[in-house]
């Protein structure tokens, strides 16, 4: 399992998504959270390491895998409603991140190591936009839903804020290491944060890009922070946890 699980609590499900040896396929699960019960499986044809994601109203599965395959699933009994797969040019194109659904515009957006971070519709997995960054995207996409704002980290060492209509570049912030980190907003939508390749924790405004503070931690940070009131949590390649503390 080279993924997170997603829980449905009103259903009383949980998925997952499994890698399969020998053939280097995989399968997405539905089971019932509580007795553990498979309740249907649907095949990927490589392996899946993205995480499930679930778009409860339009009770829609998604999940990408290592082909560049994005999938919609029928939440309830498995079967598939559409694929698409990724244009791979010159290079691979592997979905290792979570898809983000914004039910609101009625898309599932995701980053892929082709370098770009890609915006389908939920109904019929068409191309609203695409949007090249530049590395092997590792890290998936955060949303400010009130400015139309989504971020996301690249290897080539900038955060993005991307329109989340038409996929255009709002600013960047370059940083100058690789970012695997998944970015996170804070409560009150100002800030986004995230780690670093060179050890470092950084937070910037979000309408803006304007850098806010940095910290240096030590090792890559390449999880996503966890933000919890005036605390950011986050773990790095060297080993340890870490509390941060914000104020105003």
């Amino acid at each position: 399992v080279g993924s997170s699980p997603a829980v449905v609590p009103a259903w009383g499900l949980v998925y997952s998504s499994h890698e399969e040896s020998p053939n280097g396929g995989g399968f997405v699960l539905a089971l019932d959270a509580r007795t553990g019960q498979e309740l249907w499986e649907s095949r990927t044809e490589a392996h899946p390491h993205s995480s499930v994601a679930v778009d409860v109203a339009r009770e829609t599965v998604f999940v990408g895998d290592n082909r560049g395959i994005m999938y919609a699933f029928d939440a309830r009994h498995g079967h598939e409603r559409w694929r698409r797969e990724l244009d791979r040019e010159d290079g691979k194109a592997d979905i290792k991140t979570t898809p983000m659904v914004m039910p609101d515009r009625g898309l599932v957006v995701f980053g892929a190591w082709s370098g770009k971070v890609y915006a389908l519709s939920e109904e019929t997995g068409e191309p609203a936009w695409e949007h090249a960054t530049g590395g092997r995207i590792m890290g998936s996409t955060a949303r400010l839903p009130r400015d139309g704002t989504i971020f996301v980290g690249s290897p080539s060492g900038d955060l993005y804020a991307i329109d989340d209509a038409t996929g255009a570049t709002k600013w960047t912030f370059h940083v100058g290491a690789s970012i695997y980190s998944s970015p996170a907003v804070s409560g009150d939508g100002n800030a986004v944060v995230f780690g670093a390749g060179d050890g470092d924790v950084y937070a910037v405004r979000t309408n803006s890009g304007e850098k806010l503070w940095s910290i240096h931690v030590g090792g890559n940070v390449s999880g996503s922070p966890a933000l919890v009131g005036d605390r950011i949590y986050v773990t790095a390649h060297r080993g340890g946890l870490w509390a941060l503390v914000t104020h105003e």
